[in-house]
């Protein structure tokens, strides 16, 4: 895919373009501050109909926004690029269009970031609505997984997190929407979706992985090459293959969709009825399109599949976006240390003196000011760091400040050497763990905490160990998760803590405050 672009400003594309949605279509208006595109005439739809909640990482249009309106969605939240919308901003659009007559509906594919923030701000409206008095709100959530290029045929069992959420996602919508202007209950529609999530099967194919600007490729494809399986974020798929003849393709295609383990077990024998959806990634010309919905009609009667509904077009598209990975990490690391600041801020003023939260806060913002400010040497990961450094050392004061730049600095060190003695300067995740290890024995010539001390270290060195080990950032993350857990039942070594005494099962601010830092810095990565 091509690296050229419209672009003014990579920090604010996504609103730009969501007010451009609204100016293309009257019946939509825009919340422009956290990112959510709801139908004008929403007073009617409340009073009347269960309300549809959908969104997740920008980067997809039409999906998500692109289907709110009449029979359809209530309103989508967007996150950034290829990026979950936050819980609050989730929160905020519940608040709006909830039915308190009908109830409302969360359909979200099937990510990580996008079920726990969407599934997070469910628990929390629920919480909220709670302590105001209010009965538990009719409010539910149905996650689609659709893909089948990443399930085995043969295997017994499908794993713990199921399948990706495709194109099928906007299928779903659709059906929610119709059974909700039918004024059907939750129950109704909820059910009907997770039928149809259940029974939709999807598989993609691509010529080639979509390209990320200030990073290249993310791998290559032979001139007469496809991959079989890629999924909407870049995923490596199941199989590489010789391009051959469409109609060989698309009839491999089917084939595998037919023999896949969760086509089976919906128990489609026989001379079924289908709705057929041919989807465009996003760089398939509408000629081809033409002769791929042609082929995969008659590939599914082939099979005894007759097609009742067939739709082919640009529903969920994959494209590379200008969003430069280094300011979505700073973006959403902030914004999750925004979102936690209150619990680490709670942690410390029972164990310690209760400004760890808003040091890390006035630490994130600095970096987050600075990003946008365009003052960052971001092309260069040594020097970010090193300027990161600095900033820390102006914005955050005190131990958790000072450790931090020693972190910092050292790890910027260790990026120097690596990149200076690397031919190819690329860093892969096991390289960026062993400098993070090396950078804690920086820090370890300094301070004399180490793990079990109940510190931020309880976190940091697992995470680093872990990385270094597997290159598995998502294993990382919860090495971290559970070391800043562990802290909860260690007797405090180091710190203010040391004179509290009883720790009283909580976990470490610090240790804490890390896992929100790095819980960010893993969403944007893992994609």
């Amino acid at each position: 895919m091509s690296n050229k672009h419209f672009i003014t400003d990579t920090t604010t594309l996504v609103r730009d373009s969501l007010q451009g949605l609204v100016h293309a279509n009257p019946h939509l208006s825009l919340d422009a501050k956290e990112k959510v595109v709801f139908i004008k005439d929403l007073a009617s739809r409340r009073n009347h109909h269960v309300t549809l909640l959908c969104g997740g990482g920008s980067g997809h249009e039409p999906a998500h926004a692109g289907f709110v309106g009449e029979g359809m969605l209530t309103a989508a939240v967007c996150g950034h690029v290829f990026a979950s919308p936050t819980s609050s901003q989730v929160l905020s659009c519940l608040r709006r269009i909830y039915s308190e007559e009908k109830g409302s509906l969360v359909v979200i594919k099937n990510y990580t970031g996008d079920v726990l923030n969407f599934g997070r701000a469910v628990e929390r409206f629920k919480s909220e609505r709670v302590h105001q008095g209010k009965s538990m709100p009719k409010v539910a959530m149905v996650v689609v997984g659709d893909d089948v290029g990443v399930v085995n045929p043969n295997d017994d069992e499908e794993g713990g997190v199921g399948r990706r959420g495709l194109a099928g996602t906007v299928l779903a919508y659709k059906l929610a929407g119709a059974r909700a202007a039918n004024g059907d209950s939750l129950e109704q529609v909820k059910s009907t979706i997770e039928y149809v999530a259940s029974h939709t099967f999807t598989i993609g194919c691509a010529l080639n992985a979509a390209s990320v600007p200030g990073q290249g490729m993310p791998r290559s494809l032979k001139e007469n090459e496809i991959e079989v399986g890629m999924g909407i974020h870049n995923e490596p798929g199941f199989e590489k293959k010789t391009l051959g003849p469409a109609d060989k393709l698309v009839d491999s295609l089917l084939d595998h969709i037919v023999k896949s383990r969760p086509f089976t077990k919906a128990h489609l024998s026989g001379k079924a009825n289908v709705v057929i959806l041919v989807n465009n990634l996003g760089a398939t010309s509408n000629l081809e399109m033409g002769l791929v919905t042609k082929l995969a009609v008659e590939a599914a009667a082939s099979r005894g599949l007759k097609a009742v509904r067939v739709l082919s077009g640009t529903y969920m598209t994959g494209l590379a976006m200008p969003d430069p990975t280094w300011e979505r990490i700073i973006e959403t690391a902030y914004n999750n240390v925004v979102e936690q600041e209150p619990e680490i801020t709670r942690l410390d003023q029972l164990m310690g003196d209760g400004d760890c939260g808003q040091v890390l806060l006035s630490g994130a913002t600095a970096i987050y000011e600075a990003s946008k400010d365009k003052t960052l040497p971001l092309n260069d990961p040594s020097a970010a760091l090193a300027r990161i450094s600095s900033i820390v050392e102006d914005a955050m004061g005190g131990t958790s400040g000072i450790i931090y730049c020693l972190f910092l600095d050292g790890l910027s060190q260790q990026l120097h050497q690596i990149l200076k003695d690397n031919k190819d300067k690329s860093l892969s995740a096991k390289v960026w763990g062993k400098a993070m290890l090396g950078a804690l024995e920086t820090l370890y010539q300094y301070t004399t905490a180490r793990p079990g001390h109940r510190t931020l270290i309880d976190a940091l060195q697992p995470f680093a160990s872990t990385l270094e080990e597997t290159g598995d950032i998502k294993a990382a993350l919860e090495a971290a998760d559970a070391g800043a857990k562990a802290t909860a039942t260690m007797k405090p070594m180091r710190g203010r803590a040391v004179y509290v005494g009883q720790n009283d099962g909580l976990a470490d601010a610090g240790a804490a405050g890390l896992v929100a830092v790095l819980t960010g810095i893993t969403e944007v990565l893992q994609k």
